[in-house]
C-alpha cells in the first residue's frame, strides 16, 4: 500500500446517490491501482465475476481473482498507458464467460491536477444485447428491401399474367403480345391431344433457347427436384380433379447449368367437357429464386435471432410503435407465464405493465418510443399471467428505420433473489448491529457490575474490619461491667456477715448501674442487629411528634430529676410528620439518655423542633460537658472507641449513636453533633418532609 497520496478525491453525499443510481460500472483509481470511488453496480459486478469483497486495505491489482482477466491484460496495460498519459478515449472490450461472449463499452477519462494525472475514471456499459441486435439488423436489413421489392412486383405480375390468360383465350396474338413483354413464361396444355405448349420466357427461366427442351409432361417432371415432384403433382392432380379452383405451386427446378433455380407455377383449367373432365389448362412459370434466398436469409437470420435470444438468462421483447407484441424470447414465457397466442399482436401494456390502483399510470416505454431514448429501469413490476408481480429491472432501446423509430426492444431479468438478499442482507446488518449493541451493553454492564463489585468488596473489607473492631469494642464493654458485678457479688457473698449495711449499700448500688450498663448495651446492640439484618421494616405513616416528645420525657423525668437536670421541651403546636415512629422515638430516647449522662446537676436538656424549607429538624441540646474536636469526629462511626465518662463515671461505647445514624439514613437524613468542650453539645438531626402528609 501507498502510505501517502498528493490527491484523494472525495465524493459528496449527492454525486455518490446519482452515481449508484445508474447501472454503468463506474470506478476510479490512482497509479498505484488504489480505488478512489466506485458505484455500487461496479461493486456487485466486480464482487461477482472475481468471487471476492472488494477490501479498503488492497489495490485494485492485488485480487487474486484477476488471473480469469489474463486475455485481457495487455489490452487493459495499453488502456493504463494512455490513461494516465492524459488521454481521453472510448474502447470496447469482450469477455467470454460460461459459454456466452460479453460485450462492453469503455470510456477512459483521466483527471488531472497540477499539470499530473491523479486518477483516471472508468465508466463501463454492458451491450451485449445491443450488439447481438445490430448484428442481426446486418444481416435482415437487405432481406427486408428484397422481400419488399419482390411483394411489389409480384402484385404487377401476378395482375398481368391474369390479364393474358384472358387474352389468350379472346385473342392469340394479342396473347403473344403479352408473353414477349412478360418476364413469366407461359405455359399451356391440351390434355385431350396431350400437348404442351411453352413460351419463350419459359424456356429462358430455365436457361435453354426456345424449343431447346422437350414440351412434354415427363420432362417437366423429370426436372422437379425430388423432394417437391410428389408435391406438385398432387396440387396439379386436384386441380385437374376440380378439388382446387386453381392450382398455384412453388418448388425448385433443374435449370441447363444444373442449378436449382426457385419457381412459383400457377394455372387453371380453362376448358371442361360435360363430364366435368378438364380438356385444357393454361398457366405461368415464374422465377422466385431471389426472394426465396431473401426469405431463406430472413429465416435463417431469425432462427439466428432465436437462438442467440433462447439461450439468455433475461427476458426479451419486441414492440411495434403502437406497443403491438412482435417478438418474444422464451424465458419471457418462462419468466410471465403468457404463452405467443396469449401476448402477439397485443398491447404489452395492457398486458405487463399495469399496476394496482394506477389505470393512469403511465408505462417507462412510451418514453423510449416518443423520445428515442435508451431507457435503463432498476427496479419495477411486471405483471405474470397468474396474476402476481414479478419484481424486474430492465434496458428498452428504440429501434429505428431511416431515422424513424418503429418500435422498441426490451430485455427484463427478475430480480426477486436481489431483493430478497438485499432484505436478508438489511436483516443480518441489523441483527449484526443489534448484536454489537448487545455486546456492547453487555460489556459495560459487565465493566459497570465489575467496577461494584470491586466497591462492594472494599466496603465489604472495611466492614468486615471495622465489625471486627466494633464487635472487639463491646466484648471489652460487656466484660467491664459483669466483672464488676461478679467482684462485688463475690465480696458480698464471702463477707456478708460482717458487711455494714453502708457498705452493703454500695456495693448493690455499683452492681445495679452495672446491670443497668449491660442492659442499655444489650438493648441498643439488639436493635442494631435488627437493623444490619434486616429485620426492622421501615414502616412511615402520619403522627404528632409532640405526643412522642412527651412520652420521653415522662421516661427520663424521675432519672433527671434524681440528678437536678431540668429536662423539657418547647414544642407547643401539634407538629405532625410523616416517618417512622418507632425510629425516631428510639433516636430522640438515645440522644436524651445521652445528654442526661454527660450534664451535670442543676443544668437543663431541651427537645426542639423546627421545619427548614423542606426537611425537619429536630435538636437535643444540653448544658453539659461537652466534648473536644477529637471526641466528635469519632462520633457516629462503628470502628471508632470513644471512651469519655459521663458526670457519674459512666462509661458509654457509642452504640446509641451508631443506632441513631442507621435510623436517620433509613429517612434519607443526617446526624451530627455540635458541642464545645465545657459549654454543652447540640445533637441534631434532620430528615425530609417530602413525604410528610
Amino acid at each position: 500500500m501507498i502510505a501517502e497520496k498528493v490527491f484523494n478525491p472525495k465524493l459528496a453525499p449527492d454525486f455518490q446517490v446519482i452515481l449508484d443510481a445508474t447501472s454503468d460500472l463506474i470506478w476510479a483509481f490512482d497509479k498505484d491501482y488504489q480505488l478512489a470511488y466506485c458505484n455500487t453496480s461496479f461493486k456487485s459486478n466486480f464482487e461477482l465475476f472475481l468471487h471476492e469483497k472488494i477490501n479498503a486495505e488492497k489495490n485494485l491489482d492485488e485480487y487474486d481473482g484477476l488471473k480469469r482477466f489474463e486475455e485481457l491484460s495487455e489490452k487493459w496495460s495499453e488502456w493504463y498507458r494512455k490513461a494516465f498519459a492524459g488521454e481521453q478515449f472510448i474502447d470496447k472490450a469482450e469477455y467470454k464467460i460460461s459459454g456466452k461472449t460479453l460485450y462492453y463499452s469503455l470510456e477512459f477519462k483521466p483527471v488531472i491536477r497540477m499539470n499530473e494525472v491523479t486518477y483516471v475514471q472508468v465508466s463501463a456499459r454492458e451491450e451485449t444485447i445491443k450488439h447481438s441486435y445490430e448484428e442481426l439488423q446486418k444481416q435482415s436489413a437487405n432481406c427486408e428491401e428484397c422481400e419488399l421489392k419482390l411483394n411489389e412486383d409480384k402484385d404487377d405480375i401476378i395482375k398481368e399474367r391474369d390479364d393474358a390468360i384472358a387474352l389468350l383465350m379472346e385473342n392469340a396474338e394479342r396473347l403473344q403480345m403479352v408473353f414477349e413483354g412478360s418476364n413469366d413464361g407461359f405455359w399451356d396444355w391440351n390434355l385431350e391431344k396431350n400437348d404442351i405448349f411453352h413460351s419463350r420466357n419459359f424456356y429462358e427461366i430455365l436457361g435453354f433457347r426456345n424449343g431447346e427442351l422437350k414440351s412434354d409432361v415427363e420432362t417437366w417432371k423429370s426436372r422437379i427436384h425430388p423432394d417437391d415432384v410428389d408435391r406438385v403433382t398432387k396440387a396439379l392432380n386436384d386441380h385437374l380433379e376440380g378439388k382446387t379452383d386453381k392450382y398455384d405451386c412453388e418448388y425448385r427446378i433443374l435449370t441447363k447449368t444444373e442449378k436449382w433455380k426457385w419457381v412459383l407455377d400457377k394455372g387453371k383449367v380453362a376448358i371442361r367437357n360435360a363430364k366435368n373432365k378438364p380438356i385444357r389448362i393454361a398457366g405461368t412459370l415464374s422465377d422466385i429464386t431471389e426472394r426465396k434466398e431473401a426469405e431463406s436469409k430472413l429465416l435463417e437470420s431469425e432462427k439466428q435471432f432465436y437462438e442467440i435470444t433462447s439461450v439468455l438468462a433475461e427476458g426479451l421483447f419486441v414492440i411495434d410503435n403502437n406497443w403491438n407484441l412482435k417478438f418474444a424470447n422464451p424465458e419471457f414465457e418462462h419468466l410471465l407465464g403468457y404463452s405467443k397466442e396469449d401476448i402477439q399482436n397485443k398491447n404489452i401494456h395492457d398486458i405487463i405493465h399495469r399496476h394496482e390502483n394506477s389505470a393512469d399510470h403511465v408505462c417507462p416505454l412510451a418514453k423510449v418510443l416518443v423520445e428515442g431514448e435508451v431507457l435503463r429501469i432498476s427496479q419495477d413490476y411486471y405483471s405474470k399471467k397468474d396474476g402476481d408481480y414479478l419484481p424486474v429491472s430492465y434496458v428498452s432501446s428504440p429501434i429505428k428505420r431511416n431515422g424513424v423509430i418503429t418500435g422498441c426492444v426490451t430485455a427484463f431479468h427478475d430480480i426477486s433473489e436481489r431483493l430478497q438478499a438485499e432484505e436478508e442482507l438489511a436483516r443480518f446488518v441489523e441483527e449484526l448491529q443489534y448484536n454489537k449493541e448487545l455486546v456492547e451493553e453487555n460489556a459495560n454492564q459487565f465493566v459497570e457490575l465489575n467496577q461494584q463489585l470491586e466497591e462492594s468488596q472494599t466496603r465489604l473489607e472495611d466492614l468486615n474490619a471495622s465489625k471486627d473492631k466494633f464487635f472487639s469494642i463491646i466484648s471489652h464493654d460487656l466484660r467491664s461491667p459483669f466483672t464488676s458485678i461478679i467482684g462485688f457479688s463475690e465480696v458480698m457473698l464471702e463477707d456478708i456477715d460482717t458487711l455494714s449495711k453502708e457498705d452493703i449499700k454500695d456495693f448493690t448500688t455499683s452492681i445495679y448501674k452495672s446491670s443497668k450498663n449491660i442492659q442499655n448495651l444489650l438493648e441498643n446492640l439488639l436493635q442494631w442487629s435488627r437493623v444490619q439484618t434486616g429485620s426492622i421494616e421501615f414502616n412511615p405513616h402520619s403522627f404528632v411528634l409532640n405526643n412522642v416528645v412527651n412520652d420521653i420525657l415522662a421516661l427520663f423525668q424521675v432519672s433527671a430529676a434524681r440528678q437536678k437536670i431540668n429536662l423539657y421541651t418547647d414544642l407547643e403546636d401539634p407538629f405532625t410528620i410523616y416517618a417512622d415512629q418507632f425510629m425516631i422515638d428510639t433516636i430522640i430516647r438515645n440522644l436524651v439518655s445521652n445528654s442526661i449522662k454527660f450534664t451535670k446537676a442543676g443544668g437543663e436538656i431541651k427537645i426542639s423542633a423546627s421545619k427548614i424549607e423542606n426537611d425537619l429538624e429536630v435538636t437535643i441540646a444540653d448544658t453539659g460537658v461537652g466534648m473536644s474536636e477529637e471526641i466528635k469526629n469519632k462520633l457516629f462511626k462503628i470502628d471508632e472507641h470513644v471512651t469519655t465518662r459521663g458526670t457519674e463515671k459512666e462509661k458509654g461505647t457509642g452504640l446509641g449513636l451508631i443506632l441513631c445514624k442507621e435510623f436517620v439514613e433509613k429517612h434519607e437524613g443526617k446526624i451530627w453533633v455540635e458541642s464545645t468542650l465545657g459549654q454543652g453539645s447540640q445533637f441534631k438531626f434532620i430528615i425530609p418532609l417530602k413525604n410528610n402528609r
